[in-house]
C-alpha cells in the first residue's frame, strides 16, 4: 500500500513538473504566435518577430512550443501574399508605362518628338487635379493653349476655334473645352507621376523579397528579379522617349509582350 502511495505521489509530481515545464521564453513565443491572427501583408512584422523569437529558443524549448504549426503556416501564407502583392504592383507599373508611352506616340505623331517635353511640362501641371476646376485652368491659360494644340488638335476635336487679335493667335475655349483637355492630359500626367513615385519603392521591396527567398523559393525570386529589371527599363523607356518613332512603337510592342509573359508565369507560380 505504501509503495502504491509512493508511485502515485511520484506520478503526481511528474505531472506537476510537466505542467510547469514551459519557460517564460516559450510562453512568450506562444503568445506572439497567437497574436498573429489572419495573415495579411500588414502582419509581416508580427510574423517575423514571432519567428525570430522562436529561432532564439534553445532546442528543448523549441519542442515545447505547442502552436508552432500556426507559425509555420503563417510564414508560408505571408510568402504567398507578398509574392502576389509584388506581382500586382509590377503589373500596375507596367500599365502606367503603357499609358504614358501611348501618350508619347500621340504627341510624337502629331507635333514631333523634339517637342514632347515642352508638351509634357504643361501636362504635369494637371497631375494633382482631383476634379476639373475650370477656374484653375483659366489661370493656366498658356498651358491649356499648348495642351489644346498638342492633344486636343491632335485628337481631331474640331470644336476648338483659333482666333487672332493684336496679341497674336488665341483659342476661344469653353468650360467644356477645358474639361475635355484636362481629361485628355490627366491619364498621362498621372502615369508619369505614378512611375516616378512607385518604381524606387517597388524596386526596393522586390530586392528584399529576392534576398529573403532566393534559397527557399528560387523560382519566385528569379521571376520577380527579372520582371523588376525589365519593368524599370520599360518605365525609363516611357519616361524618356528617344530614337525614331517607328522604333519606339516597335519597342513598346516588345515590352508589352514581355510584361504579359511575366504575368502569365507569375499566375502559374501562385
Amino acid at each position: 500500500m505504501k509503495k502504491m502511495l509512493f508511485f502515485v505521489l511520484v506520478f503526481a509530481i511528474c505531472l506537476s513538473l510537466c505542467a510547469c515545464g514551459k519557460s517564460e521564453e516559450v510562453k512568450a513565443v506562444e503568445e506572439k504566435i497567437a497574436s498573429i491572427g489572419e495573415v495579411t501583408i500588414e502582419k509581416a512584422d508580427t510574423i517575423q518577430e514571432a519567428n525570430r523569437a522562436y529561432d532564439a529558443l534553445n532546442d528543448k524549448d523549441k519542442e515545447k512550443v505547442e502552436n508552432l504549426d500556426i507559425l509555420q503556416q503563417s510564414i508560408e501564407s505571408l510568402h504567398t501574399e507578398t509574392f502576389i502583392s509584388l506581382t500586382e504592383r509590377c503589373t500596375e507599373m507596367n500599365v502606367a508605362s503603357s499609358i504614358l508611352a501611348d501618350g508619347v506616340i500621340i504627341v510624337w505623331e502629331n507635333v514631333g518628338g523634339s517637342r514632347f517635353w515642352n508638351y509634357f511640362d504643361d501636362v504635369l501641371r494637371f497631375t494633382d487635379l482631383s476634379t476639373i476646376d475650370s477656374l484653375k485652368l483659366q489661370n493656366e491659360l498658356s498651358a491649356v493653349q499648348m495642351l489644346m494644340w498638342n492633344t486636343g488638335y491632335a485628337m481631331e476635336k474640331e470644336s476648338f476655334e483659333i482666333g487672332k487679335d493684336k496679341d497674336g493667335y488665341h483659342w476661344d475655349l469653353t468650360d467644356d473645352d477645358f474639361v475635355y483637355i484636362a481629361n485628355l492630359c490627366m491619364p498621362y500626367a498621372k502615369a508619369y507621376d505614378a512611375l516616378s513615385k512607385t518604381e524606387p519603392s517597388l524596386n526596393s521591396d522586390v530586392t528584399q523579397f529576392v534576398k529573403d527567398n532566393k534559397d527557399t523559393y528560387p523560382e519566385e525570386a528569379n521571376l520577380l528579379r527579372e520582371w523588376m529589371l525589365e519593368s524599370s527599363m520599360f518605365a525609363e523607356f516611357a519616361m524618356e522617349p528617344a530614337g525614331k518613332l517607328d522604333d519606339y512603337k516597335t519597342k513598346l510592342g516588345d515590352y508589352e509582350t514581355m510584361m504579359s509573359r511575366f504575368q502569365k508565369e507569375a499566375e502559374m507560380l501562385k
